[in-house]
């Protein structure tokens, strides 16, 4: 495509560019292919040569985020002739980040087409894939990516998300393993992992993968609360509350910060704490549930009965959001009652303390999704606080209820049939159920005979 005087140009060019790179001055590379291209003469011979000079600017641009800059250059670098691999993908980049997909899937398409033993444009067709929920089509272009380049840790990361939304939950966990044995510090895998892991019961190796998740200043809002959410799981309300406080320091504005800080200061039995916590996120967002059921909370610890009671008239026919923003694409996979965002507790002497199920027959060496002031996970302690007098399902719980009811089908659907066995249930018994019509009213009445048996056996 170049003559050998200008293929010498150009490679003596790559490694002044990669130099200047390499010292972090991507701008004054820049800088320095622009100026070669003003000085480049207009002759026929030379239009190769600027198109590969544009390519290589396209890409810094692309680096520099300046995905505008990037397509300008690629198409321009086409338009002299300049068409390989490496000049379509950093096109289909540069349209991927500016979310035009179309043309973003042409470009991956044809930098594909022209090299397909490259796999960085077979991971950019499938975040496309991605973005248009194509999962079938993101796994398979993911599946080549990681043939091409086994070390490709995002790759691997990306085909675990894609098996979590296709339910294959076994092999998106052995597929993210795979990316944090390639690159073990990455805060993104470590999260993701963690939220998987958790589909296993195992809080304890998901509270060391968020160790990992956290460790820089700039560590994700959803990891600091989800492990905040796992320390008071485990009664570490210490650690709990440290990593709200670090959570609302560098997230002033987000609501779930100040949710995650109320519920450790509840755990702690800091009423007033808690409720300026709770009164913050609601300030931040007035649409947020957990918000108003967090205040709840605090204002039942504190005694203040009607504030408590307009708190929960507001939430009681919401869902809960903190499940889904704590567990992403695997919220789908486990219980949300686990993470349900502190609902009223009965007031007490001392600081109530998340506790674990040993009272529940085959749920031992499970995790202690206890919730604050509530007994814990233990029936006999928490049914006074779910049922009326009458076996009715109290407001302030309702929402737990119609969290369960959503998530039923796909929980029942990817628990391993050994742990159906161990509660009882022979899986075999699940395949003519169908979960999915299950009638709101329906589930609360057969709720209701099982509060009834159970006080008649107490």
């Amino acid at each position: 495509m170049l003559s050998q005087d200008h293929q010498a140009q150009l490679d003596f060019i790559k490694q002044e560019i990669a130099q200047l790179v390499r010292d972090g001055s991507t701008s004054s590379a820049i800088e320095r292919l622009t100026m070669m291209l003003g000085s480049m003469g207009e002759l026929e011979d030379y239009k190769p040569l600027r198109g590969a000079i544009l390519a290589l600017r396209a890409d810094l641009r692309l680096d520099e985020d300046d995905e505008e800059g990037a397509w300008e250059d690629a198409q321009k670098a086409m338009n002299f002739g300049w068409y390989d691999a490496a000049v379509h993908a950093i096109a289909g980049w540069a349209m991927l980040h500016m979310e035009k997909l179309d043309v973003a899937r042409d470009q991956f398409t044809k930098a594909i087409e022209l090299n397909a033993e490259k796999a960085r444009p077979f991971v950019g067709r499938a975040l496309v894939a991605l973005e248009e929920e194509d999962f079938d089509g993101a796994r398979q272009d993911l599946t080549r990516a990681v043939q091409i380049d086994p070390k490709d840790d995002t790759a691997w990361a990306l085909r675990a998300e894609v098996g979590i939304n296709l339910g294959t939950v076994e092999s998106a966990l052995a597929d993210i393993q795979r990316a944090r044995t390639i690159a073990p510090e990455d805060a993104d895998h470590a999260l993701f992992f963690a939220r998987l892991i958790l589909t296993k019961g195992d809080t304890e190796a998901a509270r060391k993968a968020l160790g990992v998740a956290v460790a820089d200043e700039d560590a994700a809002l959803e990891a600091l609360c989800l492990r905040s959410h796992l320390n008071l799981q485990a009664s570490k309300v210490k650690e709990a509350r440290a990593d709200a406080i670090k959570a609302t320091n560098n997230f002033p504005d987000e609501a779930f910060a100040f949710v995650c800080l109320a519920s450790a200061q509840i755990a702690e039995g800091n009423g007033q704490l808690a409720l300026k916590a709770a009164e913050r996120a609601v300030a931040l967002d007035p649409t947020l549930p957990d918000a108003y059921i967090a205040r709840a909370a605090a204002n039942h610890l504190l005694g203040n009965t009607e504030a408590r009671l307009e708190d929960e008239a507001r939430f009681k026919d919401e869902m809960p959001e903190l499940h889904e923003f704590l567990l992403g694409p695997v919220a789908a996979h486990i219980d949300p009652a686990a993470f349900f965002p502190a609902p009223p507790a009965p007031k007490a002497k001392e600081p109530a303390k998340p506790q674990g199920a040993p009272g529940i027959p085959g749920m031992e060496g499970m995790p202690n999704f206890g919730i604050p002031g509530l007994g814990g996970m233990n029936p006999a302690a928490m049914l006074d606080q779910v049922f009326d007098a009458d076996g009715n399902i109290k407001p302030a719980f309702k929402p737990i209820m119609r969290m369960a009811l959503k998530n039923a089908p796909s929980l029942l659907k990817t628990m391993p049939s050994s742990m159906l066995e161990q509660r009882g249930i022979d899986p075999k018994m699940l395949d003519g159920v169908d979960l999915d019509n299950i009638d709101e009213a329906e589930l609360e009445a057969q709720m209701k005979l099982f509060y009834k048996m159970m006080k008649s056996q107490g």
